[in-house]
């Protein structure tokens, strides 16, 4: 087996190679009103994308953000495996923690520009 320390380090080596951007960051709100999205961080900082991946585990927690519900399947999904293919070259955040968060995040990386 693997030591889930060292595989959370192997993933993040991975998705680097692949030029994917990691920032680490509390969420303080999400504007899903108008693209590109806008994801504000606890920091100050705001990524913008165009397509969000809501990474909440099994079962999907929803945000809350305004929009997100009429957003499903239309810049906004919980399963980038299912749906990141419609992402190829563009910019993508995925929102959500841990194993989930990361292994989603690992696969967008090989689609999305950023």
């Amino acid at each position: 087996g693997v030591d889930a320390v060292d595989l959370i380090q192997q993933l993040e080596r991975q998705a680097e190679r692949f030029g994917a951007d990691r920032k680490e960051c509390g969420v303080r709100d999400v504007d899903l009103t108008c693209r590109p999205f806008k994801v504000y961080c606890e920091d100050g900082e705001v990524i913008t994308s165009s397509a969000v991946v809501i990474a909440t585990g099994a079962s999907p927690r929803w945000i809350g953000a305004e929009g997100e519900q009429e957003l499903i399947s239309k810049g906004v999904h919980t399963c980038a495996t299912c749906d990141g293919y419609f992402y190829r070259g563009k910019h993508a955040v995925v929102i959500g923690g841990g194993d989930t968060a990361m292994e989603q995040a690992l696969f967008l990386a090989r689609l999305a520009s950023r």
